[in-house]
Formats: C-alpha cells, structure tokens, sequence
C-alpha cells in the first residue's frame, strides 16, 4: 500500500505553490424544503452496487444484528453504510448497509449538505484534464460570487479542506450544469446523483441553482485557452426544488475511487492527473472529522480520509476510509443524522459501534 503519509509534503507544495486568495466566504448552505407528511417521493428506485469492481457482496442485515447483540441503538433517523476491504482483491470491498439506508436516495430523508464538494472537485479537475490541462491550470472568471482569478486545483482543494461554498459553487460553474448531471455522472455510475443547489446566496442573488456558468478564461504555461458561457436546461424532477440528492453508496464511491486512486485498475480511475488525486487525498485526510475519535476508540491509531457535511436544524454527516495502521486494513463508512436530535458524540459512538462490528472476523 502507498505510504498514507508520503503524499503529505508532496500536496502541501503542489497545492500551495501559486494559490491566490481564497474565495471569500458565502452564506450558509440552504437545503430545498421537504415533503409533507404523505406527499408522494420522487425519489427514484434503491440502486444497486455492481457485481464486479468494488462490491463483492452486499448485507443489510449484519449491522443491526451485531448492533442488537450488544445493546447498542442507533440514533432515531440513523442512515448508515460500511464496508470491509476483502482480501486479495484490487481492492474490493464486502458492503453493510444499515437496512436499506445506504442505498435509498436522499430525497426527503436527508439533506447531503457539503458531502458532495468530492463530487463537483473531481468533476472541475476531470473538465481539466479533458482540455489536456491539469489542475494547475490558472481560471478566470466572474460569477455571483464575485472576480475569480486562481487555479481549478484550488477551488477543489478548498470547497474540500475547508468546505468552502464558494469554492464548491466554482467547481460546478467550471464543470457546466448539464455536463455534470447529463453526462459526467451518469458515466462515472451515479445514477442516483443530481447537484444542482448553489451553496450561497450573497447579496442581489436570489437565484439558488447553478445552472448559469459565465465565460472562462484559463492558461497553463505557455498554453492558454477560453470555455464558453453556458446555460443548463436539463431537468431533473426525481431531485425537486433544484436540491442536490445522492445516496450514502455513490458518495462513498467517489471517495472510494480518489483515496485508491493510484491502486486501481485504470477501468475505475477517475481522469484525474497524479498530483490533482493527491491533492483531494490531502484535503481529505486533512479536514476535520465526526468520525476520527470512534475510529481510535475502536481501533487505535488510524489515518482517517473523510468529507463532513452539517446544515443546523437538519442533519450531521460524514463519509470517509479508515486505515487501521497497526494491521493495514481499510474501511469504508458513511453516516447520516438527524442535527436536532443527536450531536457529534452520537456520530463518535455510531462510528465505533460499526468500525467493531465491521472489524471482527
């Protein structure tokens, strides 16, 4: 396995040399409002992971059955999805889902709040490196949010480390509306993702989506090049009120695919070049986490790889790979609760509980 710590030195002076300010800081993120009680759910069916690549098996009943056998509850609203790398494969890894919560669509179940800048930073560093740029390349342009001037790596790398708005407004208006939700999802797999909601408001703006992304401007060394303005117009009624939905499974997909970037055969790697793969692996294993205490309680020292997401009022999340270092074993988890009824602690303990249940053979 690659050093997890190697790449530390290496990101901070890739993702440093040449970053300009960061963009200035937005609003609060805004959730779409949910269904009444009885209103019908757009959501569309559960999805299924692959029988091949990164799932081997899928159990929806071990958790709450080594959950019950301790006496432990989750959280009321608890949605819950774990793995465990299997041994010998390149990686691939047996999935636990907490009932069917890991693979039910948030639509009316829970906002995915700042969990999907992953997605949208991948999707700006992929739009790089298909006009044969990396994220080194320098961007600019003016959106709601006011002049940009800096490079796509750090719009990526703060809209993860630090959870700006802002920058993850960015990432989408660099990718283009359509192109992300009609094109580069559906072929990364993500049938169940749609991202539309802005994640500021600032003063003058009373349009919430992003579907307007203005002329860009961008130069990479001696190259340099524009991207038109663009104006999305597809429409997704499965994810109401220009919200943002996913499930637990493809966000841990995508998490799945940049942590192991440089393990994958190249049929699952994301186009990304090696130093913008480094860069999200150092944003992720540098932001803060809900679960990086349970995962020491439940295993000691651990390297923690993860993206948080919290909306007051709503719900605290967090997803992430878990290295164990004293035996090299690798986990996946993504969590969802309910803000109001439960606190950090809850996310600690939920974390501990399934690390210990995922970790016995």
């Amino acid at each position: 396995m690659r050093d997890e710590w190697w790449s530390v030195g290496v990101v901070l002076a890739l993702c440093w040399a040449g970053c300009s300010a960061p963009p200035r800081a937005g609003a609060v993120e805004q959730p779409p409002s949910r269904p009444a009680d009885g209103e019908v759910s757009l959501s569309r069916p559960p999805p299924v992971p692959p029988a091949a690549g990164p799932a081997s098996r899928v159990d929806l009943d071990r958790l709450a059955e080594a959950f019950a056998a301790i006496g432990y509850e989750p959280p009321p609203g608890t949605h819950l999805l774990a793995a465990r790398e299997v041994s010998g494969a390149h990686p691939g890894f047996d999935w636990f889902s907490l009932g069917d919560t890991g693979f039910v669509g948030s639509q009316d179940r829970y906002w995915p709040a700042s969990t999907v800048k992953l997605i949208t930073a991948v999707a700006a560093l992929q739009t790089m490196a298909r006009l044969g740029q990396s994220g080194a390349a320098r961007i600019s342009f003016v959106d709601d949010d006011g002049p940009y001037f800096g490079t796509v790596r750090q719009l990526a790398f703060e809209a993860v480390r630090v959870s700006s708005n802002a920058a993850y407004n960015r990432t989408v208006l660099v990718t283009g509306f359509d192109e992300l939700n009609d094109q580069i999802l559906p072929a990364w797999g993500l049938h169940h993702t749609v991202l539309q909601r802005r994640y500021t408001r600032p003063p003058g703006v009373t349009e919430l989506s992003l579907r307007h992304s203005p002329p860009m401007r961008w130069t990479e060394g001696e190259a340099r090049g524009a991207i038109p303005a663009r104006v999305g117009t597809g429409r997704h009624p499965e994810c109401p009120n220009e919200g943002n939905c996913t499930t637990l499974f493809e966000l841990l997909e995508v998490l799945r695919r940049v942590v192991l970037h440089f393990e994958l055969p190249p049929a699952e790697r994301f186009e990304l070049r090696d130093a913008d793969a480094d860069a999200l692996r150092m944003a992720m294993l540098t932001s803060r986490s809900r679960m990086a205490l349970g995962a020491e309680a439940a295993f000691g020292e651990v390297v923690v790889y993860n993206k948080t997401g919290t909306v007051p009022g709503d719900d605290r999340l967090d997803h992430g790979l878990v290295v164990q270092l004293e035996t090299g074993r690798r986990f996946l988890l993504a969590l969802a609760l309910p803000y109001n009824t439960t606190d950090n602690s809850d996310a600690q303990e939920l974390a501990r509980q399934t690390l210990i249940a995922l970790g016995e053979r």
